[in-house]
């Protein structure tokens, strides 16, 4: 493969990403038990779970008496990522704030998946990072009038 192909071999994995984060991020905004702290989806009881379970607890601790903002954030920010990634629209920022979530879903919600290769957020780490370090990508507004 020609370096000038690598550019063109990374769109599938930035629709792949922008498509999954942007879904990520509608789903939580449209479905009001994602908000509702008694709900065993909530994000308020993936708090709890994850101060009792994570390796970084303790720095969820805080987070906990503003678990509706977390989610509100959370979900804003992934719609945000996700688009921007579809769109190519600042895609090397967007890709770093995808790979920040996604290392802070692993070390919160899938850290003790067992094997640990079957939890899903540590591949979204290392999938961000190759449209961190690589080229940029055609098919977006980035490129537009080049």
């Amino acid at each position: 493969m020609s370096t000038r192909s690598l550019p063109t071999a990374l769109v599938p994995l930035r629709g792949f990403l922008g498509v999954a984060f942007t879904y990520a991020g509608i789903q939580k905004l449209a479905n009001p038990d994602f908000f509702r702290a008694s709900s065993p989806i909530s994000i308020q009881q993936s708090l709890v779970l994850a101060v009792k379970t994570s390796p970084v607890g303790a720095l969820v601790r805080p987070l906990l008496h503003v678990g509706l903002a977390v989610g509100v954030a959370m979900a804003v920010t992934e719609l945000a990522v996700g688009l921007a990634v579809l769109v190519g629209a600042w895609v090397r920022p967007a890709a770093v704030v995808g790979l920040l979530i996604s290392f802070s879903l692993f070390l919160t919600v899938s850290f003790h998946a067992s094997p640990w290769f079957t939890g899903a957020d540590i591949v979204y780490v290392f999938a961000w990072s190759a449209l961190i370090l690589g080229p940029p990508t055609p098919w977006s507004l980035a490129n537009r009038g080049r």
